[in-house]
């Protein structure tokens, strides 16, 4: 017999109780704060399977739309309001898009935004009500004031390089190396423009809902020696050298595909009649033109004899039309499946999208939009497994001609292709990220 909490008990209940002690003192309640596209949001719901898998109770907080996928996932849904993807349809979207001047991007951005970012605050002030620890994305920069006011212990998401470093600039204001000190200072550039968009709307909320002064405009991360979690794989982009020790590249936050999830049969039997397709995605980009540039990739597909299959996502792209036995559409599709089916995938160079073709092993040919797209883009054609990048502005048959037949008939990058693919396929990039949370917050599992 030994006493337990004042009465004595059996060795037997004494080790359960303890065993359940242990474990409630170890679960946590985490709140994932995620907003983008689906290719921003899927990694965060990735990560929120593999924490509650480690026995944490998870809830996402994240757009309405996305509400039916965080609930497939079996993940607890807290909405903050606001529809990303209406906003890119907008008007100011639209411009979002087309600007290629950091300050007109951020003013387009601005006018776009507003709404959903005053929303967006005080929804996520509420989300966080009670909350262990957060992991949130960078677009979700309210969760650091909370976390200020608080304490609430958070792990910044980075799907992009990001921190400022001198080895690279801020892709947002160039791709050109300006040498280390104004590689940095492109960091710090950019953050005064979107504290000249967004400063006044975060230092009202700041004060109004917590009580704060203003806000710092430069290097806040780093100040409040927030951890991060950059997830994608050093093998693609390594760590700098200069970015702050409570920083790690974990490798991509990627999950296999269910075991009962069935492909439609269609799909299945056009992949088994003839040739590996070449895919098309242009995932969340909303283009104007998407159909012109649907139908310019068909028909150079069927100039140069290759198959395809074109999946929609949210840029709304239309089924072709019908008679059309060399190409396939599909609404969506998990990535992780069809991929590895294909000979090569044509997409804008979104991280999401980026990071399946990599694991996959298959050459990509990236059309850049915006945002992240056109540095991705540079950092696979450096790599080594894909052509030169295509812009937008210069997209026709002849360059898409010539960047198909790279993929499909250069071995040596097709074969790099294959060999980075198996690298990142060794990395476990979940696992990793919850072995920092869990020695960040001093639990032992």
């Amino acid at each position: 017999m030994v006493t337990f909490s004042g009465r004595a008990i059996g060795f037997d209940e004494f080790f359960n109780q303890m065993v359940e002690a242990f474990l409630k003192e170890n679960i946590l309640r985490i709140i994932i704060v995620t907003l983008g596209s689906r290719g921003d949001v899927q990694p965060f719901l990735n990560l929120g399977i593999g924490l509650r898998e480690a026995g944490h109770d998870i809830q996402v907080a994240t757009a309405e739309n996305f509400k039916d996928l965080v609930k497939e996932q079996g993940l607890d849904f807290i909405p903050l309001r606001g529809d990303i993807k209406k906003m890119l349809s907008s008007s100011e979207g639209r411009k979002f898009f087309k600007s290629k001047n950091p300050i007109t991007l951020v003013q387009s951005m601005k006018r776009a935004s507003k709404e959903l970012l005053e929303t967006m605050q005080d929804d996520i002030l509420k989300a966080l009500d009670g909350a262990d620890a957060s992991v949130f994305s960078y677009l979700c920069g309210p969760v650091l004031d909370v976390a200020e006011k608080t304490g609430l212990p958070c792990f910044l998401g980075l799907l992009n390089p990001v921190l400022p470093t001198s080895e690279y600039p801020n892709f947002a204001v160039t791709l050109k190396n300006l040498g280390p000190h104004l590689n940095l200072l492109t960091y710090d550039l950019l953050q005064f423009i979107m504290w000249m968009a967004f400063g006044s709307i975060r230092d009202r909320w700041r004060k109004e809902s917590l009580g704060l002064p203003k806000g710092p405009i430069f290097r806040r991360i780093e100040k409040q020696q927030i951890p991060v979690l950059a997830a994608y794989s050093s093998y693609v982009v390594p760590k700098p050298a200069d970015w702050p020790e409570q920083a790690w590249v974990t490798g991509y936050w990627y999950k296999k595909v269910r075991d009962d999830w069935q492909p439609p049969r269609e799909l299945e039997d056009f992949l088994a009649s003839g040739s590996p397709p070449v895919c098309v995605t242009f995932g969340s980009m909303i283009d104007n033109e998407k159909d012109r540039i649907t139908r310019l990739i068909r028909k150079t597909l069927e100039n140069e004899g290759l198959r395809g299959i074109l999946v929609a996502g949210w840029s709304g792209t239309r089924k072709a039309e019908e008679g059309n036995n060399n190409f396939y559409y599909l609404k969506s599709i998990p990535y992780d499946w069809l991929f590895p089916r294909v000979t090569a995938v044509v997409h804008h160079g979104g991280a999401g999208t980026l990071a399946a073709t990599l694991r996959a092993g298959v050459p990509s040919i990236v059309i850049p939009f915006v945002a992240d797209q056109p540095f991705w883009a540079q950092q696979v054609y450096k790599l080594g497994v894909a052509p030169k990048p295509i812009k937008r502005s210069a997209l026709n048959e002849k360059s898409l001609s010539c960047a198909l037949r790279i993929v499909v008939n250069d071995k040596a990058l097709r074969k790099k292709a294959r060999e980075l693919g198996q690298f990142i396929r060794g990395e476990d990039g979940i696992a990793t990220a919850i072995n920092i949370i869990h020695q960040h917050l001093g639990i032992k599992k």
